[in-house]
């Protein structure tokens, strides 16, 4: 029988956050090895500097031959960021830039 020991504990303890780890990231992204080569991939996340899927993705760029990998970073009171990565002349670069707005999902930006 499966237990939830962590969701109970977090019951008891009032802690809702839940992140997804970058071991189950791994276990999964590594099923589409072939569909995510030379394609660009979007991480409208709250965190994108701390998302495991932008995470595992980053450190595997080169290996799954991904053409572009953004991320976006959700800041309610102040103007979000974007994290894009992009394969330059065979090396991997990283560039961040300011958006206009908080980042949200909902925003045209983000979409």
């Amino acid at each position: 029988m499966y237990k939830n020991s962590n969701f109970n504990t977090s019951k008891h303890n009032k802690n809702d956050e839940f992140y997804t780890c970058v071991s189950d990231v791994e276990r999964e992204i590594c099923n589409y090895k072939e569909e995510l080569y030379g394609k660009s991939v979007l991480c409208n996340c709250n965190d994108g500097e701390e998302s495991a899927f932008r995470k595992y993705l980053s450190e595997n760029f080169m290996r799954f031959g991904l053409k572009k990998l953004t991320a976006i970073k959700y800041c309610p009171d102040s103007a979000g960021y974007v994290l894009e990565t992009e394969r330059i002349n065979g090396k991997q670069l990283v560039k961040k830039s300011a958006l206009d707005g908080s980042g949200a999902f909902r925003r045209d930006e983000c979409r």
